[in-house]
């Protein structure tokens, strides 16, 4: 029997608030102690360890400890970036953890011609091969996928029929996902190569264990909630614990939830009432219980009858809630409208879809170009464009203006012919 943890999407550093942040590393903290009580024979880490590249001092330290932990306990730990903690120029902190022995980046591979030989990670103790594929901003690893030499994977799965076969990668499947958050920069299912007992899935903050094309997909979720709709919907991160059974080779799942702290979740349909109203009912609300030690989620929708939404003392029913014992409040009022015109306002559970539901809001405002979207969206790749490996900083300063130069002078071209 082999039994591992898959762990996904800590965003170490991700809360800017302190308390919060300090949740997050406490989240992070106990998952590496219910690894070592639960005597895993390894850790799988599918990206998103911390929130950048480079996270503070502060973050690194503890997490050094922590994985200094799991070393001691003799567990290994098998990592790759994540849409996050992925570096083009390589400066990570993952690669400082690596050479310092606490952990392993399955992410080492040969480009060869128009092909991508990623190498395996042979675990002989545990009679286990891991590959490995990292996540990038804005999903730009599908061009990954695209290169994968897949003869040289089948090479090895077939030369290590008996050990158990994972692969770890970064990304969303749009088969498996029911968040359409995620649907843009999903990846199909067949881009996952065959022959594998596990797919170790990171990026996707949702829990989901799903078989599909005889591919057993999983997603363990964020260690711990990232932002206000998922504490609501999740209320506690967690992991897995995976079984695997060599002689039947057979996979059971356990799923260890991480709670931190308590979530408890007010909500008011506001539609049709007065600012005066809204804080009557939302101070009854609250005056029912106590909230000691919990987050509390105060999310406030529909159109007032009267007045603007600063006409109603938030900041009032805050401190009335930190007086009745919450740890910590955070308010949601982006779906509430006064009867005045409202700026745009965009609700979005990551940076990509912030900048695709703005761009939708905001489309109107480009009728001087042929197809705004399109003309956006090419804008939006040459800004995310990375600095390649060995790339001197005036080449890519060159090469991005000469990609933005090129864009100009479409929309100039098409001016010029209407």
């Amino acid at each position: 029997m082999v039994k591992f943890a898959h762990i996904a999407d800590a965003h170490v550093g991700g809360w800017r608030d302190p308390k919060m942040s300090s949740l997050s590393l406490s989240a992070f903290g106990r998952a590496v102690d219910l690894c070592i009580k639960e005597n895993v024979d390894f850790v799988v880490f599918a990206g998103d360890l911390f929130n950048t590249a480079l996270p503070g001092i502060d973050f690194m330290n503890y997490v050094t400890k922590k994985l200094s932990d799991l070393k001691k306990a003799g567990i290994p730990v098998y990592t790759i970036p994540g849409s996050h903690d992925f570096s083009p120029s390589g400066k990570t902190f993952l690669s400082t953890l690596e050479r310092a022995g606490l952990v392993v980046l399955l992410t080492k591979a040969d480009v060869v011609g128009d092909k991508l030989i990623i190498k395996p990670f042979v675990d002989e103790v545990h009679k286990v091969v891991l590959f490995g594929m990292p996540g990038r901003r804005r999903s730009l690893e599908k061009s990954y996928y695209e290169m994968l030499d897949l003869d040289e994977i089948n090479k090895t799965l077939n030369k290590f029929k008996d050990f158990m076969k994972i692969f770890v990668f970064h990304s969303a499947v749009s088969e498996l996902i029911s968040n359409s958050a995620y649907l843009s920069s999903a990846i199909p299912l067949s881009y996952l190569p065959e022959g594998f007992d596990y797919y170790a899935a990171g990026h996707v903050h949702e829990i989901i264990e799903k078989r599909a094309n005889n591919k057993l997909v999983v997603y363990p979720g964020p260690v711990f909630p990232n932002n206000f709709s998922e504490l609501e919907s999740l209320k506690c991160g967690g992991f897995y614990v995976v079984n695997f059974d060599e002689s039947s080779r057979k996979v059971s799942l356990s799923y260890k939830p991480i709670v931190v702290k308590n979530v408890y979740s007010i909500k008011l349909d506001a539609d049709g009432l007065s600012p005066q109203d809204v804080f009557s009912d939302l101070k009854n609300k609250i005056m029912e219980k106590e909230f000691y030690d919990t987050i509390v989620l105060l999310r406030v929708s529909g159109k007032l009858s009267s007045g603007k939404v600063s006409d109603i003392d938030f900041n009032a029913l805050i401190n009335l809630l930190y007086e009745r014992g919450a740890y910590f409040v955070l308010k949601n009022t982006y779906s509430l409208e006064g009867v005045e015109l409202n700026n745009v306002k965009v609700v979005a559970s990551n940076p990509e879809e912030l900048e695709d539901k703005t761009l939708l809001e905001n489309i109107g405002r480009l009728s001087f170009v042929k197809d705004p979207v399109e003309f956006s969206r090419k804008l939006m790749n040459v800004l995310s464009a990375e600095q390649a490996d060995g790339e001197p900083k005036s080449k890519f300063e060159l090469r991005l203006s000469s990609e933005f130069s090129a864009i100009l002078n479409t929309v100039i071209n098409d001016k010029s012919k209407n």
